[in-house]
């Protein structure tokens, strides 16, 4: 996977998209503490609606399974508009679809299973 740049603070800009409050909230405040710029949608719809390919995220932290739009439909329209995606970490309790292995194969994107620790979350993103 491609690195993350690091802002001159030492800082990434981070986008969590998940339905789950409990989580993203969770994940705001972590990451935030760790001195990254974190910014969170509840759906893959109010994201999508927000994303700009002129000015990505450096990192994408994203559960696949949302209503309406789930994290691999997300890829999916990212990738139509957008060349070459920003990395994505796709977190999840599974994968209702089968499609993770696909989706991993296109490269810029890892796979974190939940329920995961805070610790494991910093060290994949430090690996990317």
């Amino acid at each position: 996977m491609t690195p993350c740049t690091l802002n001159s603070d030492n800082s990434l800009r981070i986008t969590v998209v998940d339905d789950e409050a409990v989580i993203t909230r969770m994940l705001q405040r972590f990451l935030s503490k760790r001195g990254h710029h974190v910014q969170v949608f509840g759906s893959g719809v109010d994201f999508l609606a927000a994303y700009s390919a002129q000015n990505p995220p450096d990192l994408v932290i994203l559960d696949i399974c949302m209503p309406v739009i789930d994290g691999l439909e997300v890829i999916d329209r990212l990738s139509a508009q957008s060349s070459p995606l920003p990395p994505i970490l796709l977190i999840s309790g599974y994968d209702a679809s089968n499609r993770l292995p696909e989706v991993l194969a296109r490269g810029r994107i890892s796979f974190l299973a939940k329920p995961f620790a805070l610790e494991a979350l910093s060290e994949r993103i430090n690996a990317i």
